[in-house]
């Protein structure tokens, strides 16, 4: 396992940064559209935008996704229940299932035509054996997988 610190100074204006971060089997990639301003005398005011596109750092609500996004369980692993979220673009048809490993459909989440925007579902674990499971989405023409760890 490793750790790194890193700090980085901007000058003013608005600058696209991406992290990528590796731990076993997952990757993940976090796209940030940074906006930085100072006038001197203080810290930089720094406002950032998710790569799905919400706000974060800002007092304006979220905006519309840019991209079919699919977070991992929160938690992970989880024992009595758990929160899937996923985030939408625009309006489609939308499949959020689990299957086991031998690749059996075991629950249904979400599924029919849903809005743009951030969307959760529960995952509730007493319904499953203990196991390592994959949730995968199917919005429009794109799919997504996470894996998810059942634990009693």
């Amino acid at each position: 396992s490793t750790s790194e610190k890193f700090f980085q100074k901007f000058p003013d204006g608005t600058h696209n940064v991406k992290l990528t971060v590796t731990s076993g089997f997952q990757t993940d990639v976090a796209i940030r559209s940074v906006y930085v301003k100072s006038d001197g005398t203080k810290d930089p005011v720094l406002k950032s935008t998710t790569a799905e596109g919400e706000q974060t750092g800002a007092k304006s609500g979220p905006k519309r996704p840019q991209q079919v996004a699919l977070r991992g369980a929160t938690p992970n692993p989880i024992t009595t229940g758990g929160t899937i979220a996923y985030a939408l673009p625009e309006r489609t048809d939308v499949t959020l299932a689990v299957y086991d490993l031998m690749g059996r459909q075991v629950a249904t989440l979400a599924r029919g035509t849903e809005s743009a925007g951030t969307h959760r579902a529960r995952l509730e674990g007493a319904s499953l054996p203990s196991g390592t499971y994959v949730v995968r989405l199917r919005a429009g023409q794109t799919q997504k997988s996470r894996r998810v760890t059942v634990v009693k």
